[in-house]
């Protein structure tokens, strides 16, 4: 009887050993931050820090690239229609030229008989317009005026009249080659009849093109 209360003190002792183990285990555990598995293995599970950018944070964006090229007007250039031929003084630009009108004589039979005294005098009803032009070579070689371009006239008879009086000062054919920047000082003349030569305008387009360059420059001084 003595042996028996002596097997049942060690396994009463044996138990509470396993069961202070089994405490002491679970402590351990618990400070590590881990946690048992039914398999009796453990695992550690890392805490982690999200850092975020408070919203009202002003987004930084790269300044736009400023423009330090200049706009350099030389002269105005205007087209000018039927109805709406530029004034005498404007450029009209016509392919590589650049044509302006400076000075207009609307009854140059005087002028033009004094050039030669083989000019033949207007036809009957009809008077010489002497007109001075200002042309300037825009291309990138050179040309000739008189080539280059083509001149006419019209009134409000609305009947074209082509370029001739005869021989007559600083005629637009007499000039050169003209190279860029180059500008020519020329005439043209017309005979017209005497009801348009009031209210003439010029008619300045290319001589050989496939585009439409053709400008109408009034002639009116009044």
């Amino acid at each position: 009887m003595g042996a028996m209360r002596s097997t049942g003190s060690v396994l009463a002792g044996t138990r509470r050993g396993s069961v202070l183990a089994a405490l002491a285990w679970a402590l351990v555990l618990g400070a590590c931050g881990g946690t048992e598995t039914g398999s009796g293995t453990s695992t550690t599970t890392a805490s982690s820090t999200t850092s975020t950018v408070p919203s009202s944070a002003p987004a930084t964006l790269p300044s736009a690239p400023t423009s330090t090229s200049a706009v350099v007007t030389t002269i105005p250039l205007l087209l000018g229609s039927r109805e709406n031929p530029i004034e005498v003084g404007g450029f009209a630009v016509v392919g590589d030229w650049r044509v302006r009108v400076v000075d207009v004589n609307p009854n140059a039979n005087q002028v033009v008989a004094s050039e030669n005294q083989f000019n033949d005098p207007p036809a009957a009803g009809e008077v010489f317009v002497l007109i001075g032009l200002e042309v300037t070579f825009a291309g990138t070689e050179s040309g000739d005026v008189w080539a280059d371009l083509r001149f006419k006239s019209v009134g409000p008879s609305n009947v074209a009249f082509e370029d001739g009086c005869g021989v007559i000062p600083e005629a637009l054919i007499d000039q050169g080659e003209v190279f860029p920047g180059g500008t020519v000082a020329a005439n043209v003349c017309f005979s017209v009849s005497e009801g348009d030569a009031q209210d003439l305008q010029l008619i300045v387009e290319e001589s050989f093109s496939l585009d439409e360059t053709r400008n109408f420059m009034s002639l009116s001084v009044a």
